[in-house]
Protein backbone atom coordinates (compact mmCIF):
# COMPACT_ATOMS: atom_id res chain seq x y z
CA UNK A 1 0.00 0.00 0.00
CA UNK A 2 0.97 3.75 -0.63
CA UNK A 3 -0.01 7.00 -0.57
CA UNK A 4 0.92 10.24 -1.77
CA UNK A 5 -0.04 13.70 -1.17
CA UNK A 6 3.22 15.67 -1.36
CA UNK A 7 3.84 18.23 -4.06
CA UNK A 8 0.15 18.46 -5.15
CA UNK A 9 -3.35 19.55 -4.62
CA UNK A 10 -5.43 16.83 -2.59
CA UNK A 11 -6.95 14.29 -4.68
CA UNK A 12 -10.28 14.09 -5.19
CA UNK A 13 -13.08 11.20 -6.39
CA UNK A 14 -12.80 12.80 -9.75
CA UNK A 15 -9.20 11.52 -10.13
CA UNK A 16 -9.56 8.23 -9.65
CA UNK A 17 -11.27 7.42 -13.24
CA UNK A 18 -8.15 8.33 -14.27
CA UNK A 19 -6.09 7.07 -12.44
CA UNK A 20 -7.57 3.69 -13.22
CA UNK A 21 -4.82 0.95 -14.46
CA UNK A 22 -5.84 -2.24 -14.32
CA UNK A 23 -3.30 -2.88 -11.96
CA UNK A 24 -4.08 -1.00 -8.41
CA UNK A 25 -7.03 -0.11 -6.88
CA UNK A 26 -6.71 3.64 -5.96
CA UNK A 27 -9.35 5.21 -2.69
CA UNK A 28 -8.46 8.38 -1.01
CA UNK A 29 -9.11 9.65 2.54
CA UNK A 30 -8.76 13.55 3.19
CA UNK A 31 -7.30 13.79 -0.04
CA UNK A 32 -4.51 11.59 0.76
CA UNK A 33 -4.43 9.05 -2.48
CA UNK A 34 -4.16 4.94 -1.13
CA UNK A 35 -2.60 3.11 -3.71
CA UNK A 36 -3.30 -1.12 -3.09
CA UNK A 37 -1.86 -3.76 -5.06
CA UNK A 38 -4.48 -5.87 -7.68
CA UNK A 39 -6.71 -8.32 -5.70
CA UNK A 40 -4.85 -12.03 -6.29
CA UNK A 41 -7.43 -14.77 -7.81
CA UNK A 42 -8.71 -16.09 -4.61
CA UNK A 43 -9.67 -12.11 -3.27
CA UNK A 44 -11.70 -11.92 -6.14
CA UNK A 45 -13.32 -15.01 -6.41
CA UNK A 46 -14.32 -14.91 -3.00
CA UNK A 47 -16.61 -11.62 -3.07
CA UNK A 48 -17.87 -12.53 -6.76
CA UNK A 49 -19.06 -15.66 -4.97
CA UNK A 50 -20.26 -14.12 -1.93
CA UNK A 51 -22.21 -11.42 -4.24
CA UNK A 52 -24.36 -14.23 -5.62
CA UNK A 53 -26.04 -15.07 -2.02
CA UNK A 54 -27.28 -12.03 -1.12
CA UNK A 55 -28.10 -11.03 -4.66
CA UNK A 56 -30.86 -14.34 -4.54
CA UNK A 57 -32.11 -13.54 -0.66
CA UNK A 58 -32.12 -9.52 -0.21
CA UNK A 59 -35.25 -7.80 0.90
CA UNK A 60 -36.70 -6.12 -2.16
CA UNK A 61 -35.66 -3.00 -2.85
CA UNK A 62 -31.84 -3.81 -1.24
CA UNK A 63 -28.29 -4.22 -3.98
CA UNK A 64 -25.69 -5.36 -4.05
CA UNK A 65 -22.56 -4.33 -5.85
CA UNK A 66 -18.80 -5.29 -6.50
CA UNK A 67 -16.26 -2.78 -5.58
CA UNK A 68 -18.29 0.46 -6.04
CA UNK A 69 -17.20 3.23 -5.01
CA UNK A 70 -18.11 4.73 -1.93
CA UNK A 71 -17.92 8.59 -0.83
CA UNK A 72 -17.64 9.17 2.78
CA UNK A 73 -18.42 12.41 5.30
CA UNK A 74 -20.13 13.92 1.57
CA UNK A 75 -16.84 14.68 1.36
CA UNK A 76 -14.83 14.15 -2.63
CA UNK A 77 -11.93 13.85 -0.58
CA UNK A 78 -12.88 10.55 0.97
CA UNK A 79 -13.84 7.56 -1.14
CA UNK A 80 -13.21 3.74 -0.54
CA UNK A 81 -13.69 0.67 -2.79
CA UNK A 82 -15.03 -1.89 -0.48
CA UNK A 83 -15.39 -5.54 -1.97
CA UNK A 84 -19.27 -5.92 -2.02
CA UNK A 85 -21.51 -2.87 -1.31
CA UNK A 86 -25.02 -3.54 -0.50
CA UNK A 87 -27.63 -0.84 -0.77
CA UNK A 88 -30.69 0.69 1.36
CA UNK A 89 -34.31 -0.49 -0.18
CA UNK A 90 -34.89 2.13 -3.24
CA UNK A 91 -31.38 3.33 -4.15
CA UNK A 92 -30.91 3.98 -7.92
CA UNK A 93 -27.77 3.51 -8.96
CA UNK A 94 -28.72 4.13 -12.62
CA UNK A 95 -26.07 6.47 -14.45
CA UNK A 96 -23.80 7.08 -11.46
CA UNK A 97 -20.16 6.44 -10.84
CA UNK A 98 -20.35 6.09 -6.71
CA UNK A 99 -22.32 5.42 -3.67
CA UNK A 100 -22.89 8.11 -0.35
CA UNK A 101 -22.17 6.44 2.66
CA UNK A 102 -25.52 7.10 4.09
CA UNK A 103 -26.75 5.11 1.08
CA UNK A 104 -24.81 2.16 2.32
CA UNK A 105 -26.35 -0.82 4.42
CA UNK A 106 -23.02 -2.74 4.43
CA UNK A 107 -19.74 -3.37 3.33
CA UNK A 108 -17.70 -6.70 3.06
CA UNK A 109 -13.76 -6.02 2.83
CA UNK A 110 -11.56 -8.93 2.27
CA UNK A 111 -8.31 -8.92 3.55
CA UNK A 112 -5.84 -8.70 1.16
CA UNK A 113 -2.04 -9.94 1.82
CA UNK A 114 -0.46 -6.67 0.31
CA UNK A 115 -3.10 -4.06 2.55
CA UNK A 116 -3.53 -5.79 5.58
CA UNK A 117 -3.49 -2.63 8.07
CA UNK A 118 -5.90 -1.24 5.56
CA UNK A 119 -8.49 -3.67 5.64
CA UNK A 120 -8.65 -4.63 9.06
CA UNK A 121 -7.75 -1.20 10.44
CA UNK A 122 -7.78 1.79 8.28
CA UNK A 123 -11.12 1.50 6.31
CA UNK A 124 -13.24 0.02 9.46
CA UNK A 125 -12.36 3.24 11.23
CA UNK A 126 -13.64 5.64 8.02
CA UNK A 127 -17.03 3.20 7.47
CA UNK A 128 -17.66 3.35 11.28
CA UNK A 129 -17.12 6.85 11.39
CA UNK A 130 -19.44 7.12 8.14
CA UNK A 131 -22.27 5.54 10.04
CA UNK A 132 -21.97 2.62 7.84
CA UNK A 133 -24.61 -0.04 9.82
CA UNK A 134 -22.46 -2.94 8.94
CA UNK A 135 -19.15 -4.22 8.19
CA UNK A 136 -18.25 -8.00 7.08
CA UNK A 137 -14.47 -8.62 7.27
CA UNK A 138 -13.26 -12.36 5.12
CA UNK A 139 -10.13 -13.50 6.41
CA UNK A 140 -8.72 -15.96 3.83
CA UNK A 141 -5.37 -16.72 5.59
CA UNK A 142 -4.14 -17.30 9.12
CA UNK A 143 -5.07 -14.06 11.09
CA UNK A 144 -4.63 -12.35 14.59
CA UNK A 145 -7.60 -13.11 16.63
CA UNK A 146 -7.85 -16.78 14.60
CA UNK A 147 -9.82 -19.52 17.35
CA UNK A 148 -7.99 -22.37 15.93
CA UNK A 149 -10.80 -22.18 12.87
CA UNK A 150 -10.47 -23.21 9.68
CA UNK A 151 -10.58 -20.48 7.10
CA UNK A 152 -11.88 -18.62 5.52
CA UNK A 153 -13.77 -16.79 8.42
CA UNK A 154 -16.15 -13.92 7.91
CA UNK A 155 -16.10 -11.67 10.98
CA UNK A 156 -19.56 -9.76 10.91
CA UNK A 157 -19.52 -6.38 12.63
CA UNK A 158 -22.25 -4.09 14.08
CA UNK A 159 -21.90 -0.33 14.22
CA UNK A 160 -22.33 0.96 18.43
CA UNK A 161 -22.23 4.47 19.65
CA UNK A 162 -19.91 5.42 16.72
CA UNK A 163 -17.28 1.99 16.62
CA UNK A 164 -17.77 -1.57 15.00
CA UNK A 165 -18.90 -4.31 17.46
CA UNK A 166 -17.92 -8.23 16.90
CA UNK A 167 -21.08 -9.42 16.59
CA UNK A 168 -20.99 -12.46 14.39
CA UNK A 169 -18.66 -15.35 13.34
CA UNK A 170 -18.87 -17.85 10.39
CA UNK A 171 -15.89 -20.12 9.95
CA UNK A 172 -15.39 -22.82 6.76
CA UNK A 173 -15.49 -26.21 7.11
CA UNK A 174 -19.74 -26.05 7.64
CA UNK A 175 -22.68 -24.61 6.82
CA UNK A 176 -23.60 -21.93 9.28
CA UNK A 177 -26.14 -18.60 9.39
CA UNK A 178 -25.30 -15.25 9.49
CA UNK A 179 -28.78 -12.31 10.30
CA UNK A 180 -26.65 -9.29 9.68
CA UNK A 181 -27.34 -7.06 7.33
CA UNK A 182 -30.11 -9.87 6.49
CA UNK A 183 -29.82 -13.93 6.83
CA UNK A 184 -28.01 -15.51 4.44
CA UNK A 185 -26.93 -19.45 5.34
CA UNK A 186 -23.29 -20.75 3.69
CA UNK A 187 -19.76 -22.87 4.08
CA UNK A 188 -17.24 -19.83 3.50
CA UNK A 189 -15.00 -22.63 2.38
CA UNK A 190 -17.08 -23.13 -0.53
CA UNK A 191 -16.93 -19.61 -2.08
CA UNK A 192 -13.38 -20.61 -2.91
CA UNK A 193 -13.97 -23.31 -5.31
CA UNK A 194 -14.09 -22.10 -9.14
CA UNK A 195 -17.06 -24.46 -9.78
CA UNK A 196 -19.39 -23.00 -7.00
CA UNK A 197 -21.50 -20.61 -9.10
CA UNK A 198 -22.73 -23.41 -10.95
CA UNK A 199 -23.65 -25.36 -8.15
CA UNK A 200 -25.14 -22.71 -6.67
CA UNK A 201 -27.55 -21.95 -9.55
CA UNK A 202 -28.35 -25.68 -10.19
CA UNK A 203 -29.89 -25.93 -6.57
CA UNK A 204 -30.84 -22.58 -6.18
Amino acid sequence: MESCTAGRRPYTIHDLLELDDGYHRFELLDGTLIMSPAPGYDHQEFPANLHMLPVRRVPQGVKVHIAGNVRLFGSDENGLVPDLAITRPGVSTRGRTRLEAEEVLCVVEVVCPGSRRLDRVTKPSAYAEAGIPFLLRVELAPFPGQLGEQVPVILVHGLHQGWYRAAERLTAGATGKIMRSFPVEFDPAELLDEDWPERFLERA
